[in-house]
C-alpha cells in the first residue's frame, strides 16, 4: 500500500469519525425528545380513550332516558374507539408533554454543560420532579397527570443520558445563536400578546389559507375529546347524579325537574354518578364521584342552584393543576418544541457542509426569517381604525381585512348590522374569516330579514362558521330558532359544533326534559 492511499484511508477515516460524532450530536437532541413526546402520547391516548368510555356510558344513559345527549347522533361512534383517543391525546402532547419534555431535557443539557455534571445541582432538580409530581396531586390523588409528571421526565432524561454527546470546545458557541435566535423571536412575538392573540393566528394564519384551515379543522374536530377529560363538574355540559337516597318521592321529583333544567341529569344506571344527593335529616348531602361531600338546605339548592352547584364544583375539582400546567405548555412548551424541531430538521444536514459554528448560525437565521415570515401576516390583525363613520367604507373595501375588522366591531359593539346594508355582499364570501365574523356579527340584529339570512349558515361547509351561526342565533333569543337548531344538532357528526348548537338551544330558553 502506497503512502498516499495510507493517507486517503486515513482521511477516509476521520471524515466517518467526524460523521459519526455528529450524528450522535443530532440524536442527543432528537431521541431524548422523541422519547419524551412518545411516552406522553402513550399516557394521553389512554387517558383520553377512558374519558371517552366514561362519555360514551353517559350519553347512552341520557338517550335510555329520553334526554338529548351531547355529543349526539353520528358524533357519539366516534367515542368508541382509540382513533379519537388518539389525535385527542395529540393536545395533551403537545402542550404538557412538550412542556415537560424540554423542561427536562433543557435542564439537563445545563446541569452537563454548563454544570459539568455537579451532584448538587442533579438532587435540586430530582426534588424539583419530585415537587412537581407532589404539587397535580394537592387536590386530590389523580392518575394519568401523575403519570404525565413522573413518566415524561424519566423517559427524557433516560435517553438523555444514553445519547450524551461528546464534549466540544465550541458547544457554547453553537448553542448561543439558536438560544438568541429564540429569545429574539419570542420578543417579536410578545408584541401581540394580548387577549387577541389566538384570535389573530386563527383568523390571519390558519383561516386566510387552505393548510392553515385543515389545522384549524383537526383542532376543532377533536379538541373535546381531550379537553372533556380533565374539565371539573361545572365545566361538563351535562353531568350525571343519583337521586335515590334524596327524600321521599316529593322531594326526589322537584329535584329532578330542578337538577335536569342545570343540565344535572337523574341517570340511576350510571354506576358511578357525578353527584349523589342523599337526605341527611334536614339537609342534603352532594357526594362527588369521589367521595368528597357538601351539605347545603333544600332552600339553598332551590333558590342558589347555580351558585351551590360552582361550589360543589370547586370543592370536587381535581384536575385544576393539570390544566394550568397544560396551559403553560401550550403557551411555551409548544412554539419552543416548533422551534427545536425546525431548527433540528434543517440543522441535521447542514452540519455535514460547515463547522458546528457556522451550522448553528446558518440554521438560527433561516430560523428567524421563518418566524418573521409567519409574523407578517399578524399585521393585518388590525388593518384600519374602524368606527362607527366608516363602516360601509370598511365593509365595501377591495380586502378582506378592512372588512372583518367592520364586522368584528359590529360584533364587539353591539351594532345592529341591517344598519349596514353592506354586509349582504359578505354572505356569499368565499372566505371561511369572513364568513365566521359576519354570523358572529349578525347575533346583535332584531331584524327579520338577518335572521332568515343567518338560519342557513348552520349548514356552512365550514365548521368554524356553523359554530358562529349556532352562537349567534341563540343570541338573537328567537324561539323559532329552537327547531332548527336541535335538529341540525343531530345531524352533524362534529362534537364542538354540537356543543355550540347545545348552547344555543340554551339561551334560546330550551331545557332538558325527558321528553327530548
Amino acid at each position: 500500500m502506497t503512502e498516499e492511499s495510507e493517507w486517503a484511508i486515513t482521511i477516509a477515516h476521520m471524515k466517518m469519525e467526524s460523521s459519526y460524532k455528529r450524528l450522535r450530536i443530532g440524536a442527543s437532541i432528537f431521541s431524548p425528545i422523541a422519547a419524551g413526546l412518545l411516552s406522553a402520547q402513550l399516557i394521553a391516548t389512554c387517558f383520553v380513550y377512558l374519558s371517552d368510555q366514561k362519555v360514551l356510558e353517559l350519553v347512552r344513559a341520557v338517550e335510555s332516558a329520553g334526554y338529548l345527549p351531547l355529543p349526539a347522533g353520528p358524533a357519539i361512534a366516534s367515542l368508541d374507539g382509540w382513533a379519537a383517543a388518539f389525535w385527542g391525546g395529540l393536545f395533551y402532547t403537545l402542550s404538557i408533554g412538550a412542556g415537560l419534555t424540554l423542561l427536562t431535557w433543557g435542564s439537563l443539557r445545563l446541569w452537563q454543560v454548563l454544570f459539568r455534571g455537579n451532584r448538587p445541582i442533579l438532587i435540586s432538580l430530582v426534588a424539583l420532579w419530585v415537587g412537581l409530581t407532589a404539587a397535580v396531586n394537592l387536590r386530590g390523588p389523580v392518575l394519568f397527570p401523575s403519570l404525565f409528571c413522573l413518566l415524561v421526565p424519566v423517559a427524557t432524561a433516560y435517553v438523555c443520558f444514553r445519547t450524551q454527546p461528546p464534549a466540544s470546545g465550541s458547544s457554547h458557541l453553537a448553542w448561543m445563536a439558536p438560544t438568541l435566535t429564540l429569545v429574539a423571536l419570542t420578543a417579536l412575538w410578545a408584541t401581540q400578546m394580548n387577549t387577541d392573540l389566538f384570535v389573530a393566528i386563527r383568523d390571519n394564519i390558519l383561516l386566510s389559507n387552505t393548510a392553515g384551515r385543515r389545522v384549524s379543522d383537526f383542532y376543532y374536530r377533536y379538541t373535546l375529546y381531550a379537553a372533556e377529560s380533565f374539565k371539573s363538574f361545572n365545566q361538563k355540559t351535562l353531568r350525571s347524579c343519583n337521586l335515590e337516597s334524596a327524600g321521599d318521592r316529593q322531594m326526589t321529583r322537584k329535584l329532578e325537574i330542578l337538577l335536569a333544567h342545570h343540565d344535572v341529569l337523574p341517570l340511576p344506571q350510571i354506576k358511578r354518578p357525578d353527584i349523589r344527593v342523599v337526605s341527611a335529616g334536614k339537609r342534603l348531602q352532594l357526594v362527588s364521584s369521589a367521595g368528597r361531600r357538601m351539605e347545603v338546605t333544600a332552600e339553598e339548592l332551590r333558590s342558589h342552584t347555580d351558585q351551590v352547584l360552582r361550589s360543589f364544583s370547586d370543592l370536587t375539582d381535581r384536575f385544576a393543576p393539570l390544566r394550568r400546567m397544560t396551559l403553560a405548555g401550550l403557551f411555551l412548551g409548544f412554539p419552543i418544541l416548533m422551534f427545536v424541531s425546525v431548527y433540528g430538521m434543517l440543522h441535521l444536514p447542514v452540519k455535514f457542509i460547515m463547522g458546528p459554528v457556522q451550522a448553528a448560525l446558518t440554521v438560527s437565521g433561516i430560523c428567524l426569517a421563518i418566524g418573521i415570515l409567519l409574523f407578517l401576516p399578524m399585521l393585518n390583525a388590525h388593518p384600519m381604525t374602524v368606527t362607527t363613520q366608516n363602516i360601509d367604507a370598511a365593509l365595501a373595501a377591495d380586502e378582506w381585512p378592512p372588512r372583518v375588522a367592520a364586522l368584528r366591531y359590529i360584533a364587539k359593539h353591539n351594532l345592529e348590522i341591517a344598519a349596514h346594508p353592506g354586509y349582504r355582499r359578505l354572505l356569499a364570501s368565499p372566505l371561511v374569516v369572513e364568513r365566521y365574523w359576519l354570523a358572529r356579527a349578525m347575533g346583535n340584529s332584531r331584524v327579520e330579514e338577518t335572521y332568515t339570512r343567518l338560519l342557513p349558515m348552520i349548514r356552512d361547509p365550514h365548521s368554524n362558521v356553523i359554530c358562529q351561526a349556532f352562537y349567534a342565533l341563540g343570541e338573537m333569543g328567537r324561539r323559532a330558532a329552537v327547531g332548527p337548531v336541535k335538529q341540525r344538532l343531530l345531524e352533524l357528526d362534529h362534537w364542538y359544533a354540537q356543543w355550540y348548537a347545545y348552547g344555543a338551544l340554551r339561551k334560546l330558553g330550551w331545557r332538558q326534559n325527558p321528553s327530548n
